[in-house]
């Protein structure tokens, strides 16, 4: 999994959940969430439409933790699924009608 290069990321909560935000080399932002054990990413526009994508049914969407209660992660255990959910976000992307 590859994903572009990432211009600007900050990691928005020192405690749990585990969030990050940015944006990435070809301005899309992105959001990112760690919390129940439940890892979600989105992409958008901007950051509210990033984080509207990471919340919409059908979004990028994994299980992590075994007990629910899980809300801690480090950017190196997210960026694997970080490539994965981009390369979900670009054939969507691609998909849709100009």
């Amino acid at each position: 999994m590859s994903h572009p290069a990432i211009i600007r990321i900050e990691k928005t909560s020192m405690a749990m959940p585990a969030q990050w935000e940015g944006e990435t080399i070809t301005g899309e932002a992105f959001y990112i969430r760690y919390r129940h054990g439940f890892l979600t990413i989105g992409f958008g526009a901007d950051l509210d439409a990033a984080v509207d994508a990471a919340r919409a049914p059908g979004s990028y969407e994994v299980e992590l933790g075994e007990d629910g209660l899980d809300g801690w992660l480090e950017w190196e255990e997210a960026e694997d699924h970080f490539g994965r959910a981009w390369d979900e976000y670009v054939k969507l992307r691609d998909r849709k009608p100009s």
